[in-house]
């Protein structure tokens, strides 16, 4: 697993004139080999991690262009583990100067599951905040400015769109085995993890955070849930939760399975024998 060191300054690069976004042509980063959209600094990141969503990822990036505020300075960052065509869809946005960064990463550089995509994410993002969410539509494209608004203006240093408390609801995830591991996992970690007991839904696949969260130095443990890293491991005093529905799911299927349930349980113990978040 690679560390998630210390950000440095954003990158530099073309201004579109698309209203507040910043967005150029598709260049080469020699380097990763990533395929990604020449941009200057914004105020908000969205990191989005997909694997083969071809079906859904136009209509999802559509969705949150057009839920988008006036004028605002943002990117679309999307890590992509797909083997089909999702990266190809994607990359006719990002050629037509919309604001999409795309990291596709080959068969065999998937290092860190769906979280070290997400921190693939938070390296090749260049906003002062960052949003995480999913691509199957189960998170609401507007509710991701909603949360990105609440981090910018300082109501908190992490955001989390929380199915659990006063208006919130797990609705959307199919069958009651997946709503029973759901809620055994949450009470794990907030059983284990002192300091993830500040927030009711802390496996939270959607959430924002500030780019100072991440100082320091987060390695991701390789599993789904990356806001336990952040929140056992991120720079942070102050959170607060939005309430949201999860929606049912419109493309795609779960990519939780066995594996992930005992790379969750490695993750737990990880952060336990760290002593994080006490």
């Amino acid at each position: 697993m690679t560390p998630l060191t210390p950000l440095g300054s954003p990158r530099s690069g073309v201004d579109s004139g698309n209203g507040g976004t910043r967005a150029g042509t598709l260049v080469q980063d020699p380097e990763a080999g990533y395929a990604r959209a020449a941009v200057s600094t914004v105020e908000t990141s969205i990191i989005v991690p997909t694997r083969n969503e071809e079906l859904g990822i136009g209509s999802l990036l559509e969705g949150l262009f057009e839920t988008a505020p006036p004028q605002a300075s943002y990117e679309v960052v999307l890590v992509d583990d797909s083997d089909d065509s999702t990266v190809e869809r994607a990359e006719a946005y990002a050629l037509v100067g919309r604001p999409v960064v795309l990291a596709h990463r080959a068969p065999g550089s998937r290092t860190g599951g769906l979280s070290g995509a997400v921190v693939e994410g938070f390296r090749r993002s260049t906003g002062e905040v960052l949003v995480v969410m999913d691509a199957d539509f189960q998170h609401p494209p507007q509710l991701a400015w909603q949360l990105a608004a609440a981090a910018r203006v300082g109501l908190a240093d992490v955001v989390v769109a929380s199915r659990y408390g006063p208006g919130g609801s797990s609705g959307g995830q199919s069958g009651l085995g997946r709503v029973a591991v759901s809620e055994l996992t949450r009470h794990a970690a907030r059983a284990v993890l002192p300091r993830v007991r500040r927030v009711r839904d802390p496996l939270s696949g959607f959430f924002a955070l500030r780019r100072e969260v991440l100082t320091g130095g987060i390695e991701p443990s390789g599993g789904f849930k990356i806001l336990l890293d952040v929140l056992a491991l991120g720079r942070w005093s102050t959170a607060v939760e939005v309430p949201f529905t999860l929606a049912p799911r419109r493309m795609g299927s779960s990519k939780a399975g066995v594996g992930e349930g005992i790379a969750y349980l490695r993750q737990l113990r990880r952060l336990a024998r760290l002593g994080a978040g006490r």
